[in-house]
């Protein structure tokens, strides 16, 4: 690469970077807005929780397409979408008087993040040298992982100084940043016009994920009606997956997950989001319940840990660019594990700052292994089928943050249910379950992927 056109490369991935932070952080600020807008719009968790679990979907259904809009679009028509999305959404989200409004500006938010996640790694893997890629990745990494954890902490400062809505004006604000940034360096390179969408393969994949979520939220009120729906989903999954290794025209190549060591990558990937979004959800709806914190303080307790393990997300990467990857893998997920295993633990008896070293604890093992994940993963396919598997891993961290916030939603209210006990009570106990359920969820992973990656 020429001087001018590394700098132009590097100032291409800060703008979509940044135009990425953005979405994920005014995702995670709204959690600690839940309480404030289940009185102001006069809704129960389980509805407004869907301005957190239904931008996840939108993200996840719009990023099902990213391997087919890669190809198809320049990089520039892709980011100026995104930006264009980003602020129509967030002035909704301003103005809107009533929820419904406000939960359609959380979902035209949602496409811009769903266009430039997928954006962001896909000029890392195109633009910048392989034996670079974990550098790289780190500093992508550390966008990603800090802006979940910095949102509970942004959203509690507007809205104990200012307004909830304070939260839009600050987006609004830093996207105009963006776009003067990456207008001019991002690459508008012609799309391969003749490639083809595969309709019907997309309208499976959205049945399976929008049937999916629903089977989880319907285990509240029926579980007939859960479990009908699971097995709905079950089947659109398996005729997506069926049509997908059998036709020319695919919206994603699936058989990049025949690779078994792949797929223990791909697996590990989901489980840590499935974390990563869920505690970021569930810590400051603990913290506001439980220990009567306000929103700033009950946001604050991520802090610490999302700061220090996003600064050392790019040594993380620079260290897998010479040991590989895993001894990452390894020290990893053994921290998150542990962090997971102190929370429950202490959650009778835990306060703010317990709760903030073992979130500490749990980020810094995030930040070692998440984006190394995704860093093997492109390692392991194709030239060819790049998008492919930068679309199927985007595609699972973002669902598996809206999954994660649904199901610990879920878990919170079967547990008033069952226990017949008040709302406190049910976070208390719903939160100690749902911490013992995520390290399990961990350690299978964590297990599986070692031993395939010891075979390899």
């Amino acid at each position: 690469m020429t001087q001018t056109s590394h700098r132009q490369i590097n100032q291409s991935i800060l703008a979509v970077g940044l135009l990425t932070f953005i979405g994920i952080l005014i995702e995670t600020s709204m959690n600690v807005t839940f309480p404030t807008l289940m009185e102001q719009f006069q809704q129960p968790l389980e509805i407004v929780q869907w301005t957190a679990t239904g931008y996840l979907l939108v993200v996840t259904l719009i990023m099902a397409t990213s391997a087919f809009l890669l190809k198809r679009f320049s990089s520039k028509q892709l980011f100026l979408t995104g930006v264009v999305s980003a602020v129509i959404g967030a002035a909704l989200c301003l103005v809107a008087p009533t929820f419904h409004l406000l939960l359609l500006g959380r979902m035209i938010q949602a496409v811009s993040t769903g266009l430039v996640t997928p954006l962001l790694f896909s000029i890392i893997f195109e633009k910048i040298p392989v034996e670079r890629w974990g550098s790289y990745m780190g500093v992508a990494s550390m966008i990603i992982a800090l802006a979940p954890a910095l949102g509970p902490t942004y959203g509690g400062l507007m809205s104990v100084h200012f307004s909830w809505r304070a939260i839009f004006i600050g987006s609004i604000i830093l996207t105009v940043i963006c776009f003067f940034i990456g207008f001019k360096v991002i690459p508008n390179e012609p799309g391969d016009k003749t490639h083809k969408f595969d309709s019907w393969g997309y309208v499976q994949l959205v049945g399976f994920l929008v049937v999916f979520l629903f089977a989880v939220q319907e285990l509240t009120s029926n579980l007939l009606v859960a479990l009908g729906l699971l097995i709905l989903a079950l089947g659109l999954l398996y005729l997506f997956i069926r049509r997908q290794l059998g036709n020319s025209t695919k919206l994603i190549d699936v058989s990049i997950l025949k690779d078994r060591s792949l797929s223990w990558l791909f697996a590990n990937y989901f489980s840590l989001q499935f974390v990563n979004i869920g505690l970021a959800f569930l810590i400051p709806l603990f913290a506001q319940n439980v220990l009567k914190a306000d929103a700033l303080a009950s946001g604050m307790i991520l802090l610490p840990g999302s700061v220090l393990s996003s600064a050392f997300a790019p040594m993380v990467g620079a260290w897998y660019d010479r040991v590989g990857i895993y001894f990452p893998t390894m020290v990893g997920n053994l921290m998150v594990v542990a962090g997971l295993i102190l929370f429950a633990s202490f959650s009778g008896s835990i306060t703010l700052t317990l709760m903030t070293i073992s979130f500490l604890i749990l980020r810094l093992g995030f930040s070692i292994v998440f984006g190394n994940l995704m860093t093997e993963g492109g390692k392991r396919v194709d030239p060819s089928k790049k998008d492919d598997q930068n679309s199927l891993f985007n595609l699972s961290q973002q669902y598996a943050g809206s999954v994660a916030t649904g199901l610990l939603a879920v878990i919170i209210t079967l547990t008033q249910n069952f226990l017949q006990s008040s709302y406190e009570s049910a976070v208390l106990e719903g939160a100690r379950f749902s911490f013992l359920f995520l390290a399990v969820l961990v350690v299978i992973v964590w297990i599986g992927n070692a031993r395939s990656l010891k075979q390899n």
